[in-house]
């Protein structure tokens, strides 16, 4: 009886193990990444058509300023590193 309850838990184990495995090596790949702050595009002007409009902001003071802004200069958004 007592074998039918050790290989019962060695697939858990196995899994456990594996997860483990998978999480350290994410957390230490990651950690020699340093972000590079991105060259803006030659055309990064025309971007500002993309850009969400305004008016899908009215009552919203704050993404208002921020919409309007990042109309005005596209190239420079298109420039900063986004960690999304």
């Amino acid at each position: 009886m007592r074998s039918s309850r050790s290989t019962s838990r060695s697939p858990w184990i196995i899994t456990g193990a594996a997860a483990v495995l998978v999480v350290v090596l994410l957390a230490v790949g990651r950690r020699d990444a340093v972000p590079q702050q991105p060259e803006p595009r030659g055309d990064a002007g025309s971007l500002a058509e993309t850009i969400a409009p305004a008016a899908l902001f009215r009552g919203h003071d704050r993404a208002l300023r921020a919409c309007t802004v990042a109309q005005l200069m596209p190239e420079v958004l298109d420039g900063l590193y986004c960690h999304c």
